[in-house]
């Protein structure tokens, strides 16, 4: 039972890992390359 869990824990922070990194790069990539037009992705 305990492995299971660990298993689960394990991916669920894998997920969400992904889900952050999907969301920062994007932003972190438009607010780099242009300043002043941060929405024009």
């Amino acid at each position: 039972m305990g492995k299971e869990i660990r298993i689960a824990v394990f991916v669920l922070l894998v997920v969400c890992v992904l889900c952050f990194i999907c969301v920062l790069v994007p932003v972190f990539y438009a607010l780099n390359n242009s300043g002043s037009c941060a929405l024009d992705i």
